[in-house]
Formats: structure tokens, C-alpha cells, sequence
């Protein structure tokens, strides 16, 4: 492996650990969207199409709640990128 390879890998995996201190069991949306480089409404959809996490809608609201367990995103990230 290159070493510029190397060097992203390395830093991707620091990323991730300050992720995973600072949000030990759910990540939210902001957060994980931050993390991706993307908007939060792109992240709402990766939840709403079973990726990874979960996305419900209670009886009589207008709005849908998402929890993305931290355990469940690491796995899908590591797997997609190891």
C-alpha cells in the first residue's frame, strides 16, 4: 500500500475514534452527517433506505425520528472500508 494511502487510512481511523468517544452510543444526525462530508437530509435518507440505523414515524406526526445506533454505523463503515 502507498504510503499517501497509508497516511488517509491512518487518519480516517483517528476520525473515527473521536466519533465513537465522543458519541458512544447513538450518533446523531448532524454529527454522522459531519463526519461524511454530507447534508443532513442525505444522511436521513441512507437511515430512512435501511443502511444503517433507524428511522420510525409515530401516528399523528408529521416528522420521522432517527437513531443511528454507534456500534451498528461502525460495522457498516469498517466493513465498506476495510
Amino acid at each position: 500500500m502507498s504510503e499517501k494511502l497509508q497516511s488517509f487510512f491512518e487518519r480516517d481511523d483517528k476520525r473515527l475514534e473521536a466519533l465513537i468517544d465522543e458519541y458512544e452510543f447513538n450518533i446523531p444526525i448532524k454529527a454522522l452527517s459531519d463526519f461524511l462530508h454530507i447534508d443532513s437530509q442525505s444522511v436521513r435518507a441512507y437511515v430512512e433506505a435501511g443502511q444503517f440505523g433507524m428511522a420510525w414515524k409515530k401516528t399523528g406526526k408529521d416528522n420521522h425520528a432517527y437513531a443511528i445506533p454507534t456500534a451498528q454505523f461502525v460495522r457498516w463503515y469498517t466493513l465498506k472500508h476495510n
